[in-house]
């Protein structure tokens, strides 16, 4: 991959691959949580962002919303969700807007811990639908693997 292309992740899998930058659109294959992209174009159609890509045997055009920035590091440790729907959040503090939930005993990699102003422990995570590709959860609401 080209060091000047940004790349992504995806986040939420399986990720549907279509041939024009539409839901409607034909599918064209999909890409599992992990997999990383680089994006040859990106585009707005309809207040929806989508990224166009080629990688192995398949191209096309993915969502933005299910795709994290793929910042090329590594996670410092991997933790279960012990609760059956975890926010994930877009700052660490319990007031601050939802980017999406997660299930019960899904694993997810932690970047950074972050103590906020209260004292509460904040896993850092990648997340889809924030601007940098990150997200927050609750320490108490995960486990160490």
């Amino acid at each position: 991959m080209e060091k000047n292309k940004k790349k992504y992740s995806v986040s939420e899998g399986p990720l549907n691959v279509r041939k024009e930058a539409s839901s409607d659109s034909e599918l064209m294959g999909q890409l599992q949580t992990g997999d990383v992209i680089e994006a040859l174009e990106e585009k707005e159609v309809a207040g929806e962002a989508w990224v166009k890509f080629s990688k192995d045997d398949l191209s096309g055009w993915v969502s933005v919303k299910y795709l994290s920035v793929d910042i090329g590091i590594s996670p410092i440790a991997t933790y279960k969700i012990v609760i059956p729907d975890l926010n994930v959040r877009k700052e660490p503090k319990t007031d601050s807007d939802v980017l999406t939930t997660l299930g019960y005993w899904q694993s997810v990699d932690v970047f950074e811990k972050i103590t906020n102003e209260n004292g509460e422990v904040w896993l850092k995570i990648k997340s889809a639908g924030s601007s940098d590709g990150f997200g927050y959860i609750l320490s108490d609401m995960a486990v160490e693997e």
